[in-house]
C-alpha cells in the first residue's frame, strides 16, 4: 500500500503547501475510496483570513 505522502508527491503537491490543502485532499481521497465523509481536525482547517473574505467588485468603475 502506498503512503499518502508518496501519492501527494507523485501528483505534484508542494511539500510546503498549507496543511488545510493537504487535509482537504486526504478527506476527498477517503470519500472517493470508501464513500465516507470525515471531518478535518480544527488544526488543519484553513485559518487564513484572506481566503475567507468575500470579494466585492464595483462594476460601475469598469469603462
Amino acid at each position: 500500500m502506498e503512503k499518502v505522502k508518496d501519492i501527494m508527491e507523485r501528483l505534484g503537491f508542494r511539500e510546503g503547501a498549507d496543511d488545510s490543502v493537504k487535509a482537504a485532499f486526504v478527506q476527498n481521497l477517503i470519500f472517493q475510496a470508501y464513500g465516507v465523509k470525515v471531518e478535518v481536525p480544527d488544526k488543519y482547517k484553513n485559518t487564513r483570513e484572506e481566503l475567507t473574505k468575500q470579494l466585492v467588485f464595483n462594476l460601475e468603475d469598469v469603462g
